[in-house]
């Protein structure tokens, strides 16, 4: 669990998170710009300096551990890790596919300005909503996916408590802008009204 929050963390901080944040600018940029060719022109100019907006997301690899095949015994002590083992590997493999498909995008813009030699405004902004929808879903599906690791986390040390031995027994300890990105992801994730996360009234 350590492994895959601290990848995680890394992959949001990296990548997530910044792409969130530049593709709902220039989403927002755009539709303010509609009606205005020159702010638009420049917009279109400037999209090479959002670096997160057009850099691809390294595949996640993320661990799903099945705790009814690899460790039956702590099942026994806690059945409500069986379901949290179907939670990690259904959410880690969305999390892989919303990575796939906003890398797929991004290709697919880039193939369609080449063979045009750009594009029209309404194909830029069909483009950018489609990121903006994928980029709240990475972030929605990274959030579930931290409070998941940290419940089992939870869960793992209350059953490492219960054995009496004399030994150190394991703790994890998270890095400090765990929290951080957290709330930056709840505040993403709540539900907003007309157009949800583009920031648009």
């Amino acid at each position: 669990m350590g492994y895959n929050i601290e990848t995680l963390l890394h992959s949001t901080i990296q990548y997530i998170l910044p792409h969130h944040n530049e593709i709902h600018l220039v989403y927002t940029a755009l539709n303010r710009a509609c009606g205005n060719p020159q702010q638009i022109a420049q917009l279109v100019m400037s999209i090479s300096t959002y670096r997160a907006l057009v850099t691809t997301c390294p595949e996640i690899h993320l661990i799903e551990w099945d705790f009814f095949r690899e460790t039956p015994f702590i099942v026994e002590k806690d059945p409500e890790l069986l379901k949290q083992t179907g939670w990690l590997i259904s959410q880690s493999r969305e999390l892989a596919t919303a990575i796939k498909n906003r890398n797929h995008h991004l290709f697919d813009a880039r193939n369609i300005t080449t063979q045009q030699g750009g594009l029209q405004t309404s194909q830029f902004q069909s483009i950018l909503h489609l990121q903006t929808t994928v980029a709240d879903a990475e972030c929605v599906i990274a959030l579930q996916l931290f409070e998941l690791f940290l419940d089992i986390v939870r869960r793992l040390e209350a059953i490492n408590e219960t054995y009496k031995i004399q030994a150190r027994k394991s703790k994890l300890t998270v890095a400090k802008t765990l929290h951080d990105v957290m709330d930056q992801l709840r505040e993403i994730a709540q539900p907003q009204g007309g157009d949800a996360g583009t920031g648009i009234g």
